[in-house]
Protein backbone atom coordinates (compact mmCIF):
# COMPACT_ATOMS: atom_id res chain seq x y z
CA UNK A 1 0.00 0.00 0.00
CA UNK A 2 1.84 3.70 -1.16
CA UNK A 3 0.59 6.93 -0.25
CA UNK A 4 1.22 9.47 -3.16
CA UNK A 5 1.36 13.06 -2.44
CA UNK A 6 0.65 15.26 -5.27
CA UNK A 7 1.42 18.89 -4.52
CA UNK A 8 0.41 21.59 -6.57
CA UNK A 9 3.49 24.49 -7.70
CA UNK A 10 3.70 26.62 -10.65
CA UNK A 11 7.06 28.77 -11.43
CA UNK A 12 7.59 29.35 -14.82
CA UNK A 13 6.37 32.26 -16.48
CA UNK A 14 7.82 31.83 -20.10
CA UNK A 15 7.36 28.62 -22.85
CA UNK A 16 10.24 26.45 -22.88
CA UNK A 17 11.79 25.52 -25.71
CA UNK A 18 10.38 21.87 -25.71
CA UNK A 19 7.32 23.14 -25.71
CA UNK A 20 4.12 21.58 -27.41
CA UNK A 21 1.43 24.91 -28.18
CA UNK A 22 -1.95 23.70 -30.33
CA UNK A 23 -4.08 26.39 -31.74
CA UNK A 24 -7.44 26.20 -30.51
CA UNK A 25 -9.90 26.32 -33.05
CA UNK A 26 -12.77 29.31 -33.33
CA UNK A 27 -15.22 26.17 -33.11
CA UNK A 28 -14.46 25.88 -29.18
CA UNK A 29 -15.75 28.93 -27.16
CA UNK A 30 -13.31 30.94 -24.79
CA UNK A 31 -15.33 29.46 -21.96
CA UNK A 32 -13.89 26.12 -22.39
CA UNK A 33 -10.96 26.82 -23.80
CA UNK A 34 -9.76 28.51 -20.97
CA UNK A 35 -9.63 25.13 -19.22
CA UNK A 36 -7.33 23.18 -21.72
CA UNK A 37 -4.13 24.70 -20.07
CA UNK A 38 -5.00 23.92 -16.20
CA UNK A 39 -6.53 20.71 -17.22
CA UNK A 40 -3.58 19.18 -19.13
CA UNK A 41 -1.27 20.49 -16.41
CA UNK A 42 -3.23 18.67 -13.69
CA UNK A 43 -3.81 15.83 -15.58
CA UNK A 44 0.13 15.15 -16.07
CA UNK A 45 0.93 15.62 -12.99
CA UNK A 46 -1.37 12.67 -12.43
CA UNK A 47 0.39 10.40 -14.77
CA UNK A 48 3.81 11.54 -13.40
CA UNK A 49 2.55 10.16 -9.76
CA UNK A 50 2.12 6.86 -11.31
CA UNK A 51 -0.83 5.91 -9.53
CA UNK A 52 -1.80 2.64 -8.76
CA UNK A 53 -5.45 0.80 -7.55
CA UNK A 54 -4.57 0.27 -3.78
CA UNK A 55 -2.67 3.60 -3.60
CA UNK A 56 -4.17 6.01 -1.55
CA UNK A 57 -3.79 9.41 -3.37
CA UNK A 58 -3.28 12.90 -1.28
CA UNK A 59 -4.20 16.29 -3.26
CA UNK A 60 -2.75 19.24 -1.52
CA UNK A 61 -3.99 22.09 -2.76
CA UNK A 62 -7.53 22.73 -4.38
CA UNK A 63 -7.28 25.28 -6.84
CA UNK A 64 -7.94 24.71 -10.77
CA UNK A 65 -4.98 22.46 -10.86
CA UNK A 66 -5.65 20.79 -7.44
CA UNK A 67 -9.08 20.30 -8.88
CA UNK A 68 -8.22 18.90 -12.19
CA UNK A 69 -5.84 16.72 -10.40
CA UNK A 70 -8.61 15.06 -8.50
CA UNK A 71 -11.09 14.69 -11.44
CA UNK A 72 -7.71 13.58 -13.34
CA UNK A 73 -6.30 10.72 -10.20
CA UNK A 74 -10.30 9.51 -9.72
CA UNK A 75 -9.76 8.09 -13.31
CA UNK A 76 -7.12 5.64 -11.97
CA UNK A 77 -9.34 4.23 -9.47
CA UNK A 78 -7.01 4.43 -6.25
CA UNK A 79 -8.15 2.78 -2.67
CA UNK A 80 -8.72 6.19 -1.32
CA UNK A 81 -8.40 9.97 -2.58
CA UNK A 82 -8.01 12.57 -0.69
CA UNK A 83 -8.37 16.20 -1.00
CA UNK A 84 -6.91 18.67 1.46
CA UNK A 85 -7.00 22.60 1.57
CA UNK A 86 -7.57 25.44 4.12
CA UNK A 87 -10.28 26.37 2.40
CA UNK A 88 -13.56 24.53 2.73
CA UNK A 89 -15.66 25.91 -0.62
CA UNK A 90 -12.78 24.67 -2.45
CA UNK A 91 -13.26 21.25 -0.36
CA UNK A 92 -16.85 20.59 -1.23
CA UNK A 93 -15.85 21.43 -5.24
CA UNK A 94 -12.94 18.69 -4.64
CA UNK A 95 -15.74 16.42 -3.24
CA UNK A 96 -17.74 16.99 -6.34
CA UNK A 97 -14.83 16.17 -8.48
CA UNK A 98 -14.75 13.09 -6.92
CA UNK A 99 -12.29 13.06 -4.00
CA UNK A 100 -13.25 10.04 -1.17
CA UNK A 101 -12.43 12.44 2.18
CA UNK A 102 -11.00 16.18 2.22
CA UNK A 103 -9.33 17.40 4.76
CA UNK A 104 -8.89 21.07 6.04
CA UNK A 105 -5.36 21.56 8.29
CA UNK A 106 -6.67 24.32 9.84
CA UNK A 107 -9.54 21.83 11.56
CA UNK A 108 -7.84 18.89 11.83
CA UNK A 109 -4.75 16.86 11.64
CA UNK A 110 -4.33 15.41 8.41
CA UNK A 111 -1.30 13.55 9.24
CA UNK A 112 -3.23 11.02 10.84
CA UNK A 113 -6.23 11.46 8.72
CA UNK A 114 -4.47 10.86 5.99
CA UNK A 115 -2.22 7.63 6.65
CA UNK A 116 -4.13 5.76 10.04
CA UNK A 117 -7.58 5.94 8.76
Amino acid sequence: HRVCVLSVTHRSRTFPAHAIIHKIPKSVPPEAACYVEPLSCSFHGVERGRIEHNDTVVIAGCGPIGLGMVAAAKIKRPARLIAVDCNDARLDVARECGADAVLNPMKENVLNQTLWD
